[in-house]
């Protein structure tokens, strides 16, 4: 149990790491996108 426990503390972050890191590399423009929306909904 302790072996599987760590292992999803090691694995969750470093999925969610990679998962990051992917659109903010791959293209930047995606944070704009979202938020750009996000307030575009807001003021509509």
């Amino acid at each position: 149990m302790s072996m599987v426990t760590r292992t999803l503390l090691i694995v969750a972050p470093a999925v969610l790491a990679a998962a990051a890191l992917r659109p903010r590399s791959g293209s930047g423009g995606a944070a704009s996108r979202a938020s750009g929306e996000a307030t575009g909904a807001g003021g509509d």
